[in-house]
């Protein structure tokens, strides 16, 4: 986590932009996380957006508060891979790790949860971490986060979209829905309407994506003209991938590489 929050900070004053932070289960945990953390260093400034996909954030596993882990169990994941994977995280005789928001982003407040930036929470249908996504997304309206959304992904497992050769049409919605919140971040600060529901072409704070033939893009990479001070730094599983150098950002997602094309300009050298 602390990793990346410094890649944050890096990216921010090295190109003295506010970054938008995305990753992916584990990722989408460290996204929001990061998120928290800035706001406890009082530093949320630099962080214009978060987009969470699958996000694994409750810690316990199985857990009663969240039906679908057990519900959904063996659709991909396993409870016992979870759990293992939750262990490796915080350890069974930490009490307090395990109940931290920093570690497990469920357990926030809505007094933490106040004034964090835009926030996209994108989940599975068919996925063991379904409650826990629709639970902080929630929490997140709670809040008062007018930025705040969900996709749901129809009958799709955990993270299934991100399979490219598995579902391209599908993994490529998602590609241009990471875009489309990154150049609504980008242009108006991820602003709301009064009523609290974002600012967007679908009018809803909740979009259950569709597929349409014409999503599908004649390559396997998707260019996007996106603004020259812009900058992305996305998290993969219990990693970072840091994004802006050369003018080039490589999104890895289980496999699937997206690259934005020349939206970042080189620092100015000083002599």
């Amino acid at each position: 986590l602390h990793d990346c929050y410094s890649t944050v900070v890096w990216a921010s004053t090295r190109y003295n932009e506010s970054v938008l932070v995305s990753g992916e289960s584990g990722g989408g945990n460290l996204a929001i996380a990061t998120c928290l953390l800035a706001k406890k260093k009082k530093n949320i400034r630099i962080i214009k957006g978060c987009y969470a996909l699958c996000p694994f954030i409750c810690g316990s596993y199985p857990s009663s508060a969240f039906p679908s882990i057990a519900y959904y169990q063996n659709y991909l994941c396993s409870i016992s891979f979870l759990s293992d994977c939750a262990r490796l995280y915080t350890a069974d005789d930490d009490a307090d790790a395990a109940t931290s928001s920093l570690a497990w982003p469920s357990y926030a407040t809505i007094e933490e949860l106040k004034d964090l930036p835009p926030t996209l929470i994108h989940i599975n249908e068919l996925d063991l971490l379904y409650d826990e996504g629709v639970q902080f997304y929630r929490s997140l309206l709670a809040a008062g986060n007018k930025g705040a959304r969900m996709n749901v992904v129809g009958g799709t497992f955990h993270a299934a979209d991100t399979f490219s050769g598995l579902m391209e049409d599908i993994a490529h919605a998602t590609r241009v829905s990471v875009v489309q919140f990154a150049l609504e971040c980008t242009s108006d600060g991820g602003s709301s309407s009064d009523d609290g529901e974002q600012s967007s072409s679908s009018n809803s704070n909740t979009l259950c994506m569709g597929v349409k033939k014409s999503t599908k893009p004649s390559s396997g990479n998707l260019s996007c003209p996106l603004p020259l001070n812009w900058a992305l730094v996305t998290s993969f599983g219990f990693g970072v991938i840091i994004g802006g150098v050369g003018g080039l950002m490589y999104g890895v997602f289980h496999g699937m590489h997206v690259t934005f094309e020349a939206f970042l300009p080189q620092p100015t050298k000083k002599n």
